[in-house]
């Protein structure tokens, strides 16, 4: 445990799973993991599997470490609750790798290509670019006429204008190969991406040489517990005047698909399967004291 630092009291930024919070340190911030869990359009609580993640994180970033990865872990980085984290400049890609067909290339409301469970015959590596979702209001010629109707006889009501306007979503985390990074690193009108993606192929290789070499630590420590690592994604960022990889955000039950040897989920698909909230927590509380004797 830290005991050299503090955290103020409302977190800097708040997002969907996790709160960041400054310290006394500039360079290092607190991150508290939610008990939210979220997916298929549905967001629950569940008490306890933020501390669940905190620690799945923790340990298998200090697995990595072991084996020479480096990592977004602070020094003595665990607490009483949330983890102590280096601020890096976050790389706005996801790194995502397949070992079997599932998600975003199965689900009915993905890309369905695939069938569902195959075994790939050598990993699958894609890049997401970190592109956040965007919704617009449809504009009302595009609206059906049973919309129009519905929308002409409460417009008067100003607070519901926009609530009745139906939408256009936007999807987030395009997929992207190597010559669209670059082009997006050159050109995208957003400031966000522009000038912050990889710089050349030569990074591309060094991160899929990473994102391999993370998820096959990971795979074989579930395969010492007969469990198998479906698929797995993590980010990556930098820290001050460098380009080295550092391994960041989270890696937990929420960015993995894991099953034991029977085929029952152990992670997040859990929550998309609409299991009990118990049986969730347990297939997180698994995956951690796993983690946690393997290890220490």
């Amino acid at each position: 445990m830290n005991n050299s630092l503090f955290y103020k009291e409302k977190p800097i930024i708040s997002g969907s799973s996790k709160d960041f919070y400054e310290t006394n340190d500039p360079n290092i911030f607190k991150v508290i993991f939610k008990d939210v869990i979220h997916g298929r359009g549905r967001e629950d609580t569940i008490k306890g599997t933020g501390r669940l993640r905190e620690e799945f994180c923790y340990y298998f970033y200090k697995l990595l470490e072991k084996e020479g990865i480096k990592t977004q872990l602070a020094p003595n980085a665990l607490a009483e609750r949330g983890i102590f984290v280096k601020k890096l400049t976050m790389l706005p890609l996801e790194l995502i790798v397949r070992y079997v067909s599932r998600g975003y290339w199965v689900d009915a409301h993905k890309w369905p290509l695939l069938s569902q469970g195959i075994t790939f015959d050598a990993p699958v590596v894609e890049y997401c670019v970190k592109w956040k979702k965007q919704t617009q209001y449809l504009p009302y010629e595009q609206l059906s006429f049973a919309q129009k109707k519905f929308h002409a006889f409460f417009s008067h009501l100003p607070v519901l204008q926009k609530i009745l306007m139906p939408t256009a979503e936007i999807k987030d985390d395009p997929r992207v190969n190597l010559d669209m990074i670059l082009t997006l690193n050159k050109y995208a009108k957003d400031d966000y991406l522009r000038g912050h993606l990889l710089q050349n192929a030569d990074e591309e290789r060094e991160l899929r040489k990473l994102a391999l070499k993370v998820n096959n630590i990971l795979k074989e420590f579930l395969n010492s517990l007969d469990f198998v690592l479906e698929d797995g994604k993590f980010e990556v960022g930098f820290l001050p005047h460098s380009r080295d990889f550092i391994v960041a955000d989270e890696y937990t039950q929420d960015s993995s698909r894991i099953r034991d040897k029977f085929g029952a989920s152990l992670s997040k698909d859990l929550f998309r399967q609409q299991k009990s909230k118990s049986e969730i927590y347990d297939g997180y509380a698994l995956l951690t004291e796993g983690i946690k004797n393997y290890v220490k």
